[in-house]
């Protein structure tokens, strides 16, 4: 039987920002070039200096995680408004329920 999503998150089995990764080469490409770029300045600069733009990594990092949280939270409060007023649709009422079959014309039949 397959887990709902409210079981899955419950356990903890979803982690979206580990599990969506963007499959683009353009973001892949971007990832060799930073890597590429902090390899080329590992052996450049001087050890106290290379740790400061470790930092500063680490920095932009946690940040960013605040970022696509309120992304997230944003996003997802969308959907559930869109989800509301399609919903509020003719089509959907609930007083009608062969709303959905008239419109196709299956409720004719």
């Amino acid at each position: 039987m397959m887990m709902k999503i409210m079981d899955l998150i419950f356990d903890g089995q979803i982690y979206p920002e580990e599990q969506a990764v963007p499959d683009s080469p353009e973001y892949r490409s971007a990832c060799r070039t930073m890597s590429d770029m902090m390899e080329r300045l590992s052996k450049e600069l001087p050890p106290k200096e290379y740790d400061e733009i470790e930092k500063l990594c680490d920095l932009v990092a946690y940040e960013d995680e605040f970022v696509n949280k309120e992304c997230f939270r944003y996003g997802f409060g969308l959907g559930i408004l869109l989800m509301q007023e399609v919903y509020q649709l003719q089509y959907f009422k609930a007083s009608d329920k062969n709303a959905v079959k008239k419109d196709t014309g299956e409720g004719d039949r």
